[in-house]
């Protein structure tokens, strides 16, 4: 019995060895397909090793940092000469991509990478270029073809093009809204919204089923649940939420204190408890 122990224990650290090396002070899966691993060597805590499943180092790059590889790209950075990183992509090849030049990036979102240059946001592509000019104060990922950009201090939302589709007079703005959701209003002052009829909210409530005290649940308005017929876009009047259509004219009032669009299969999150 003392010997199958003895050999169970043998077995379990040569299989699961490789993943716990005492050569890596953080080591993580970098492709999972592959099973290769992105180390960070206690030799050299600047370099990024790439190891494959048995251990092995496969490739030793200048890379401080690397995300996993997502899409057949792995956005990088390295330190230069004041020790600042700088940001770019490479292939699965562990070839580089796209030249690391940038301050700061993020991982591709329908086929453009938000990148910043010199304080200032733009957008490029899989081939490394330049598809929006990087001229805004703040830029997010695209959400079924529209983003929304910080221009002149002012939040509105443009398209893959990089027009504007809302003009940029907004305190602030949210995520595109389909043209099939269904906003859902809470009496805590949140408007939710609810996509493709997948019946992401509970049905039946009643507003005595709300926790005015918690400022918690969702009030379901039944048929008086207003649909947006061509899509709409959230915005920030005044320091509340509501929602505007392309021309800029108020559809929701601006009354909420926040507005979330929730895309297809994903779960209903009440929000947390907030006061006043």
């Amino acid at each position: 019995m003392r010997k199958r122990k003895k050999i169970t224990i043998l077995i379990i650290f040569f299989v699961f060895c490789p993943l716990f090396s005492s050569d890596c002070v953080t080591k993580v899966i970098w492709d999972s397909e592959r099973q290769i691993f992105a180390c960070r060597s206690k030799k050299n805590r600047e370099n990024i090793l790439f190891l494959d499943e048995k251990g092995t180092v496969v490739y030793e790059s200048d890379y401080f940092w690397v995300s996993p590889l997502i899409d057949g790209f792995s956005l990088v950075a390295k330190l230069d000469d004041t020790k600042n990183r700088k940001y770019g992509f490479i292939n699965e090849k562990m070839q580089k991509a796209i030249e690391i030049k940038y301050d700061f990036s993020w991982l591709f979102k329908e086929g453009y990478a938000r990148v910043k240059k010199n304080d200032q946001w733009g957008y490029i592509n899989k081939k490394g270029e330049v598809v929006i000019p990087v001229k805004f104060d703040e830029a997010r990922d695209f959400n079924y073809g529209i983003a929304v950009v910080k221009f002149d201090g002012k939040y509105g939302h443009i398209n893959y093009k990089g027009t504007f589709i809302t003009k940029p007079v907004y305190e602030d703005a949210g995520r595109y809204t389909l043209k099939d959701c269904e906003t859902q209003v809470g009496l805590n002052g949140w408007l939710m919204v609810s996509c493709k009829g997948i019946g992401l909210f509970p049905t039946g409530l009643k507003a005595s089923d709300i926790n005015k005290n918690d400022l918690s649940g969702i009030l379901d308005l039944g048929d008086k649940t207003p649909v947006d017929p061509d899509g709409l876009f959230p915005v920030k009047i005044d320091g509340k939420w509501g929602k505007v259509d392309q021309k800029g004219n108020i559809i929701v009032k601006p009354v909420y204190r926040s507005i979330d669009t929730l895309p297809k299969k994903t779960k209903a999150v009440f929000p947390e408890k907030t006061k006043e």
